[in-house]
């Protein structure tokens, strides 16, 4: 009597196509869908009326990524229930974009027991949307090759991050140098970016 197929997989939806033959002068049809064979979610009944053999379809959206989901396409006259092939899909993973870098500019000022530097720059997304500004620059500052400071700082709406670290005497001691690194570490719709490093002197 009917059978069915998904169709336009992306990584949250899905077009659920069947085809119905009525038997009778009123058929109301509808998908069942879930994680497992209990299905457990179904989409809104619609009303077939006549007969002849015709295609149906219904959108889900809402979908977890790189997730399999069962479906099956009933149709239910006055009469009769009938119940089609449990069949899968599996949605497409979530694809995140690549930025096209962090900036990074730094500056250092030597007090007589501390240090401060103040670290500043932006997120650059390319063609990436600007929802993709959220998420944390890791700002790390170091003393030759050891990292003598290591800080999260959160990226503002504007897609810009700042931030000024103290640091004590006795870890900059003798230093009349010291390098900056900055990456961001990613967020759920951009990857993270790579290493850029800035030197600054004391």
């Amino acid at each position: 009597m009917f059978d069915g197929a998904a169709a336009k997989i992306t990584s949250s939806g899905v077009q659920l196509n069947g085809a119905i033959e009525p038997n009778a002068a009123r058929t109301t049809w509808y998908f069942q869908y879930g994680l497992g064979t209990a299905y457990g979610l179904q989409t809104a009944p619609a009303v077939m009326s006549g007969l002849g053999a015709r295609p149906i379809n219904a959108t889900l959206g809402g979908l977890a990524p790189a997730t399999t989901f069962h479906f099956r396409l009933l149709a239910q006259t006055s009469t009769t229930l009938f119940v089609g092939p449990d069949v899968t899909f599996t949605t497409k993973a979530l694809v995140r974009a690549r930025p096209a870098g962090v900036s990074v500019t730094a500056s250092a000022v030597r007090h007589r027991r501390t240090a401060s530097v103040s670290v500043s720059g932006a997120l650059r997304l390319g063609a990436a949307s600007a929802r993709g500004c959220n998420g944390d620059v890791e700002v790390q500052i170091l003393r030759g090759a050891d990292t003598i400071s290591l800080r999260d700082v959160p990226i503002a709406p504007d897609c810009s991050y700042r931030k000024t670290v103290t640091l004590s005497a006795t870890r900059i001691q003798h230093a009349t140098q010291l390098g900056v690194r900055a990456r961001f570490t990613g967020n759920a719709t951009v990857g993270p970016s790579g290493f850029v490093r800035r030197a600054v002197r004391l």
